[in-house]
């Protein structure tokens, strides 16, 4: 696992706003991925060992290494870090416009120095 810097989501692949779904890091059923899910990706962390999770803290409870960024302190109950908690609430939210999402996305990932790109 490698954390970087910057990375792409591409529309196609991303899992947002669906609250009557579960949102994943990587729903099994189509593929999609929310936008921590599609950054852990780019990160290297494998497909299988996102099937299913909720948030990047499931991976670290079962041993995966994954930027420090994305977990709270480490313990009995390890819990999303606030930046991944934003980000988790921005992606997931119903009723927000594209461009607004991904504006706040942008914006949620540039407060712990990422840069995000979009695509089709």
């Amino acid at each position: 696992m490698e954390p970087v810097k910057s990375f792409t989501i591409k529309r196609s692949v991303w899992l947002r706003g669906e609250r009557a779904q579960p949102s994943f890091l990587l729903r099994e059923s189509d593929g999609k991925q929310c936008c921590i899910g599609i950054y852990l990706e780019a990160c290297g962390i494998p497909r299988n060992d996102k099937v299913n999770k909720r948030s990047a803290t499931s991976l670290a409870d079962l041993g995966v290494q994954v930027p420090r960024w994305l977990v709270g302190p480490i313990g009995i109950d390890t819990a999303p870090s606030f930046a991944a908690r934003v980000l988790m609430q921005i992606n997931d939210e119903t009723n927000v416009d594209l461009a607004d999402r991904e504006r706040e996305v942008t914006a949620g990932f540039a407060d712990v120095g990422i840069t995000v790109t979009f695509e089709e």
